[in-house]
């Protein structure tokens, strides 16, 4: 244990820590009292908190020691991973108060408090200790109102050897009936786990696009028969994913990239005073004016592509091999060529005159060589078909207006890329897609899947007398309101499909009873504007996405699981009053390291070791 010298004040904290949390399962408010950090630390000194506790006296809230005997039995967690925090980086900086300083600022509170019962008066207040004590108490906290009154207290065992006997599950209701002071009380139970299929439970985590886990693959399972595993029958499952968005490992990191391109563009649009669109995008090979004048006529002159058996058998194809290889696979339109080639401009005036070279280009030209979508809307489209049939000018477009035109090209290829995907693997019912993607959009999109067409429109001279459109200079052509809009439904329908990626990778499902049905469940919530998904650019600072879905015992293979946390929740009442008894069993502590110092502790050798947490709740009710 982490020995701090005595404070003289302490600190308060409102906010519920993570370490509470898991012992409580609440997020009620409360109130945490601390120490401030301290000026020095003396390993050696002795602490006049080391004192004999009993339970007997209702002010005494440390409670007794407890015997710890082992045994080569089963024991609850079977198996464990790499290290992981569960508490977080402002939670690292809660320091501990002795024993004697908590008990006594608890005592002077409510005797302070009086006959108040408002406002703070009321909640719940815990104070976190250093553990120094014959007990071990770590934490003890008390709540009194008009309706009852309760202190808690949480004992920490240290690391523990799987194969002790203190944490078989007969001892754990052995304990609890000697807190309830009963052999015969009643007990309900309530056991949650928290078990990893791939990765490390990332909530707690300072994550990056470069952070050594891609995400990751949890359980977290709740019952009510007091047993070790998880029940088949009277279980309630979620199956917890976590991925960082736009991981460098990650299958779909070129369909991100597109995203943080538009979001760039976006934002050089709002500000309206940028004339460089080269930025540390490294994927990006930006390209000299000459270069993009030559390719421009090569694109536009390329003969169209046509994909022949490249697609497998649906039934058979994988999820990350289309993500891989949809461009062997979808049919390659004019969003994708001249996306492809337009990003690479160094400056908005050089995608200016790569416009004006594309619209001349085709204007000139007989025919099309260019696909274009039968249900295209964009103003891009509008202008090509229009040049082809002689019913507009050659534009002659700003700097502002070629700016939108990219964005407006940007969203659509990338929305048509999901798109393809989606329809594919029909994981979502076309009008249910649409209905969603429409929503809050002033004009609406289609989302059928499309057979390009080739243009093989000539006009005649007939055609040419027609009086010709023209373009405004200063008109915007697109909506940038809803463009942000559209940009953050794409952030939505990537995450969706990442996810997915992602449960196919590393979930052992029953499929197709159970993997499309959960696939419907992860768009209903991912591609949802009231999601914790806010948006691309709050993707970009904070890309750590969470989702649960609810799974049944038979969907997934729980053979390798690894135990992360175990809880067992006894609870017992005798007419007005009720002991709780929590026994917590984790990888790694859930205590700060000002609390529990992993290095001084004596770990176990043994490989399968897990850190240990009694939680004790007294409750009397007042009587009527």
């Amino acid at each position: 244990m982490v020995c701090s010298s005595e404070v003289e004040n302490v600190i308060k904290y409102t906010k519920t820590p993570t370490y509470l949390k898991h012992l409580t399962r609440s997020n009620e408010e409360i109130i945490l009292i601390c120490g401030q950090k301290p000026k020095s630390v003396n390993i050696n000194s002795d602490d006049d908190s080391n004192e004999d506790i009993t339970v007997n006296n209702e002010l005494d809230l440390t409670g007794s020691p407890l015997t710890l005997d082992l045994s080569k039995e089963d024991s609850v967690c079977s198996d464990i991973i790499d290290p992981i925090n569960w508490w977080t980086a402002d939670e690292a900086k809660h320091y501990p108060i002795n024993l004697q300083h908590a008990r006594k600022y608890l005592n002077l509170l409510y005797r302070s408090k009086g006959s108040d019962n408002s406002g703070d008066a009321t909640k719940k207040y815990f104070c976190l200790c250093d553990g120094k004590n014959e007990g071990k108490v770590v934490i003890i906290g008390s709540c009194k109102n008009d309706t009852l009154f309760s202190r808690t207290l949480v004992y920490d065992y240290g690391c523990l050897s799987s194969l002790d006997q203190t944490i078989k599950v007969d001892s754990m209701k052995k304990k609890h009936m000697s807190n309830a002071n009963c052999s015969t009380a009643e007990i309900d139970n309530n056991v949650c786990g928290l078990y990893s299929i791939f990765g490390k439970d990332l909530s707690n985590a300072h994550v990056s696009t470069n952070s050594e886990m891609i995400g990751s693959v949890l359980i977290d399972a709740q019952w009510k028969n007091c047993e070790v595993d998880i029940p088949q029958y009277k279980s309630e499952l979620q199956l917890k994913m976590q991925l960082i968005a736009g991981h460098t490992q990650s299958l779909m990191q070129k369909f991100w990239n597109n995203i943080v391109i538009l979001h760039y563009l976006i934002d050089i649009k709002l500000k309206n005073k940028a004339t460089f669109l080269e930025n540390d995008m490294y994927w990006i090979e930006y390209k000299s004016f000459t270069k993009l004048t030559q390719l421009i006529t090569e694109i536009l002159n390329e003969p169209t592509f046509k994909h022949s058996n490249t697609v497998k058998d649906r039934a058979s194809t994988s999820l990350s091999y289309l993500i891989t290889s949809i461009a062997e696979i979808k049919e390659e339109t004019i969003f994708d060529k001249l996306w492809r080639l337009l990003i690479s401009c160094k400056e908005v005036s050089d995608l200016k005159d790569c416009f004006s070279i594309i619209f001349e280009d085709i204007a000139q030209n007989n025919t099309s060589r260019l696909l274009i979508p039968d249900d295209d809307q964009t103003n891009i489209a509008h202008i090509i078909t229009s040049l082809y049939s002689g019913k507009m000018a050659v534009p002659n477009i700003t700097e502002n207006q070629a700016l939108e035109l990219l964005i407006e090209l940007g969203i659509e290829k990338l929305r048509r890329d999901y798109v393809f995907i989606i329809n594919y693997f029909h994981f979502m019912p076309k009008d249910t897609f649409s209905e969603k993607w429409n929503e809050g959009l002033a004009s609406k999109d289609t989302i059928e899947s499309f057979q390009p067409k080739k243009s093989l429109f000539k006009p005649t001279m007939e055609h040419l007398r027609i009086a010709r459109s023209t373009m405004c200079s200063q008109s915007s052509m697109i909506n940038l309101s809803e463009c942000v809009l559209k940009l953050n439904k794409l952030a939505q329908l990537h995450i969706s499909l990442e996810f997915l990626l992602m449960m196919e990778q590393f979930c052992a499902l029953n499929k197709p009873v159970s993997y499309y049905p959960l696939c419907s469940s992860v768009f209903e919530r991912c591609f949802d504007l009231k999601s914790c998904i806010q948006s691309a650019a709050h993707l970009k600072s904070n890309p750590l996405c969470q989702i649960s879905i609810p799974v049944n015992y038979e969907d997934v293979k729980l053979d390798n699981i690894h135990t992360l946390m175990w809880r067992l929740e006894m609870k017992s009442k005798h007419r007005s009053s009720e002991v709780t008894t929590v026994f917590l069993l984790s990888d790694e502590s859930i205590l700060p390291p000002t609390v529990c110092n992993r290095d001084m502790l004596e770990v176990q050798s043994d490989s399968k070791s897990v850190f240990v947490l009694e939680m004790v709740t007294y409750t009397q009710y007042k009587r009527p």
